[in-house]
């Protein structure tokens, strides 16, 4: 097992040596160091206060499309807030992965959405993060500042804030006896020490792209290697030039990355076009566009009446929306480039938002719970998931792989294969008689006969076996070589 695989809980033929120089490098935001993430239960979310919108169980599991057996246990959190620095993953586990699947372990699939505001760090670990992310088919949401407020994605409508009309009518008396009862618990602190904002960048990035509904902006920039954490851990010494070319495999890693979880190319434009010392914040498409395609046919009825709010999902940011604009950053951080807003509102509110909104909450509920069972039916084992994203990963940048770590590529299978024909084995002279010229072989004529002066020449007879009744006995050098017609007859 390589080092690589015991960190990750994996030992599957190597697998973990194709990761290059992921091992080496790893992303940071700009102003803070990695430590290890910090994940909690939003407590709003938890599904005893979120029963009491729907009043009874039964109602709610119609509301998801699902079995009202199949509903959590009330101390189950729908939401979880994500924050501090992605640590490089460790041998004996307990890292940011075991963190991350023991909240989805412990949900039994019913944790919905992430909302982000972590700071970056290691990128082999945030990949992980983020294919977790994808397989338990989450949701994620970024966060900017000191505080937000909590909002059940069940009701929230991308892009602009919630408001009564978004509540199905028969729903109505019970999310207002959930908003009395919450109080202030729905708004979340998430400030820093100091009072310092947070926000999603580098590494978090990662995580945010795998969402299945993604919403909120993030902060780019290119990888960079880091200073090492531990000062025990051995440092290989590496030119300039080892790790110009380990950096350009990481990010041929990232963009296959970004690529594959279908961000739109404002995040592989911020990613590729902003220097390690700076941030620039860029929308994602609010999902992938195959899942896009899906709802809007199997919600179609809906979305017709919702033109506005499908403009914004196909819109993400503006071809040449991206500027330097301090004013517009949150954070008001000098180094960070931030987007213009988008300029196509949703126009379409009410209850025709509720509607599409709930289409596509149950869809994903249901997804969702399918994937759960899927991976952790047996129980969320960390080695068998970990095999699975790691293959993923792998498989981002195949061309990469070094020789010695592919699989033997075996030759195509023809449909009708012919039988192969032999050549007719040699005829033998019968005794007595001169040998024959054998099959012609590779390779040019035997040295005793230069083929530039005589072309077509036959091989020395009796060279290996003398015969002394002939004139050649045993170890004899071969007679001269006598030109065509003059040739000595055999008695």
């Amino acid at each position: 097992m390589t080092w690589l695989g015991r960190i990750a809980g994996i030992g599957r033929r190597g697998g973990c040596v194709r990761l290059l120089a992921l091992i080496f490098v790893s992303l940071y935001a700009a102003s803070s160091a990695a430590q290890a993430i910090e994940l909690r239960c939003i407590e709003a979310s938890r599904y005893k206060h979120l029963y009491r919108i729907f009043g009874d169980q039964n109602r709610m599991a119609a509301f998801f499309g699902v079995n009202a057996s199949q509903l959590p246990n009330p101390e189950t959190c729908r939401a979880a807030l994500l924050i501090e620095g992605v640590e490089k993953m460790k041998r004996e586990g307990g890292d940011d992965f075991d963190m991350l699947l023991n909240m989805v372990r412990s949900s039994n699939g019913w944790l919905s959405t992430l909302y982000l505001g972590s700071p970056g760090g290691n990128v082999r670990t945030g990949l992980f993060l983020g294919q977790t992310t994808r397989l338990f088919w989450l949701t994620t949401t970024t966060v900017e500042g000191t505080t937000f407020d909590y909002v059940p994605d069940f009701f929230a409508v991308p892009g602009r804030p919630m408001t009564e009309a978004d509540v199905p009518s028969d729903l109505l008396p019970g999310w207002r006896a959930y908003v009395a009862a919450m109080g202030p618990t729905s708004r979340v602190d998430i400030a820093r020490e100091g009072g310092k904002p947070r926000r999603c960048v580098s590494a978090c990035t990662f995580i945010h792209a795998a969402g299945v509904e993604r919403s909120g902006r993030a902060f780019f920039h290119r990888a960079r290697r880091s200073a090492p954490t531990d000062p025990n851990e051995p440092q290989e010494p590496r030119s300039i030039s080892e790790m110009a070319d380990g950096l350009m495999e990481t990010e041929a890693r990232i963009v296959a990355y970004y690529r594959r979880m279908d961000t739109g190319e404002s995040a592989v434009s911020a990613y590729l076009s902003t220097a390690t010392q700076r941030t620039l914040a860029a929308y994602l498409l609010p999902m992938p566009r195959y899942l896009e395609d899906h709802f809007r046919g199997t919600c179609r009825p809906a979305r017709r009446a919702r033109a506005g709010a499908e403009t914004i999902m196909s819109v993400g940011v503006p071809d040449g929306a991206m500027r330097l604009s301090n004013a517009e950053n949150p954070v008001n951080d000098p180094k960070t480039t931030a987007p213009i807003e988008p300029s196509a509102p949703i126009a379409q509110s009410g209850p025709r938002d509720a509607q599409v909104t709930r289409c596509i909450v149950a869809a994903h509920t249901r997804e969702r719970l399918a994937q759960y069972a899927k991976l952790c039916g047996n129980g969320c084992s960390r080695q068998d998931i970990g095999q699975d994203i790691l293959r993923r990963i792998n498989a981002l940048v195949p061309s990469s792989e070094p020789n010695s770590q592919r699989e033997p590529r075996r030759p195509a299978a023809q449909p009708n294969p012919q039988p192969q024909r032999s050549a007719p084995p040699p005829s033998y002279p019968p005794q007595g008689a001169p040998p024959r010229n054998y099959p012609p072989q590779a390779g040019p004529p035997p040295a005793s006969y230069p083929p530039q002066q005589y072309p077509g020449a036959p091989p020395p007879p009796y060279q290996q076996s003398g015969n002394p009744q002939r004139g050649n006995p045993q170890g004899a050098p071969p007679p001269a070589y006598v030109p065509p017609g003059q040739q000595p007859s055999y008695r």
